[in-house]
């Protein structure tokens, strides 16, 4: 759900980055309404629907066993300290990508996913101001 001056955070591995743009891709109709991302539909957010473009973030880097090695985005700081407090910048495999969406309170509903050759953890939802 929308919550101001939150960010969920999704660490993974894929092994292009044309696949990874393929599964965060947010496809239109031909009304122009969004139709959802394969991200969002495993996650379900918003019941696999709309996600505010201007607020979600994609960060890519080479292979590493803890996302503040590579991950870099809006907030570093602030975001980086909360997941070293709540001891979640270790993952258990090799990711090279994180998806950060701002202003969002992932639940958590779904905690893995894997999509063709993409696997996803929630790392977990924390506040960055």
């Amino acid at each position: 759900m929308e919550k101001d001056n939150h960010v969920s955070i999704w660490a993974g591995y894929s092994p292009t980055t044309e696949s990874l743009e393929k599964y965060i891709l947010i496809p239109y109709s031909e009304d122009g309404d969004q139709l959802g991302s394969q991200f969002s539909h495993q996650y379900h957010i918003n019941n696999g629907g709309f996600i505010d473009e201007d607020f979600l973030e994609l960060s890519c880097f080479e292979p590493v066993n803890s996302i503040l090695e590579g991950m870099e985005c809006s907030y570093y700081e602030y975001v980086s300290e909360q997941i070293e407090k709540a001891g979640k910048q270790f993952v258990e495999r090799r990711i090279n990508f994180a998806i950060l969406y701002f202003n969002y309170d992932y639940s958590g509903a779904v905690n893995e996913s894997h999509h063709d050759d993409i696997s996803t953890k929630f790392i977990g939802s924390f506040p960055y101001r």
